[in-house]
């Protein structure tokens, strides 16, 4: 279980520095800048929420599944989404690599966890 409370603590601070570096850096990521900036904001206000959900994973892993499945759906969602994005011309697609890296190696990990660790059906 140490290992799954190191993962879920690098999945915490990964998304609670990153998405707090958002907050203050969202028109500096974007040439030229968005337009609506506090949509972007307001995502990455919602990645560093997301951090402490993870950081409250990796005190107490079996304990808080719950946000793993919440952690797992919406890396599956960035996944989708940004390849959306890509496709439609909404965002360049020289940004390929962002979800790959920001979202499928947790997606894996998240995935990997609820099975592993999934609970035993009672008799």
């Amino acid at each position: 279980m140490r290992a799954w409370r190191i993962f879920f603590l690098l999945a915490g601070l990964y998304n609670l520095v990153g998405g707090t570096v958002g907050v203050f850096q969202v028109e500096r990521q974007f040439d030229p800048p968005p337009t609506y900036p506090f949509a972007l904001q307001l995502l990455m206000v919602m990645v560093a929420v997301m951090g402490v959900g993870y950081l409250m994973v990796a005190r107490d892993p079996l304990g808080q599944r719950g946000i793993v499945w919440i952690g797992l759906m919406t890396k599956v969602a960035g996944l989708v989404m940004s390849f959306h994005a890509i496709h439609t011309g909404q965002i360049p697609a020289s940004s390929w690599w962002q979800p790959l890296v920001n979202d499928l190696p947790w997606a894996v990990g998240f995935a990997l966890f609820l099975v592993r660790t999934r609970p035993k059906a009672p008799l």
